[in-house]
């Protein structure tokens, strides 16, 4: 899996391929060098940025404060600031929740919906 993180500064960043009017709101994966986030809201007014927002910090079991936008507001390709932990933190939450969505895949045939 290529790890989709970025420290700049010693900042965190996520890197996100958004797909908004999903069926589900689910994170499905890593997806060249992303975490492919699939969210129900359209891409009108910041509605899919907010739900991907909540749906990473719900997954990544942080406060939806410590996620922000930083940069891909009207993009698919999107990056989002992570506070409050540090790079291993996360990286071990993603490969925990990537993992946990394969297992699901392969029992179910389908990928993880939060």
């Amino acid at each position: 899996m290529a790890c989709p993180i970025d420290e700049q500064a010693g900042t965190l960043v996520l890197r996100v391929r958004a797909a908004p009017k999903a069926s589900r709101n689910a994170i499905q994966g890593t997806h060249e060098g992303t975490l492919k986030v699939c969210v129900q809201a359209p891409p009108e007014n910041g509605k899919a940025n907010d739900a991907i927002r909540k749906l990473l910090a719900k997954a990544l079991k942080l406060r939806q404060s410590q996620v922000e936008l930083k940069s891909g507001k009207s993009s698919r390709d999107k990056r989002f600031q992570i506070e409050g932990l540090t790079r291993a933190e996360l990286e071990k939450r993603i490969t925990k929740l990537v993992a946990t969505l394969e297992k699901g895949s392969q029992k179910q045939g389908t990928h993880g919906t939060l």
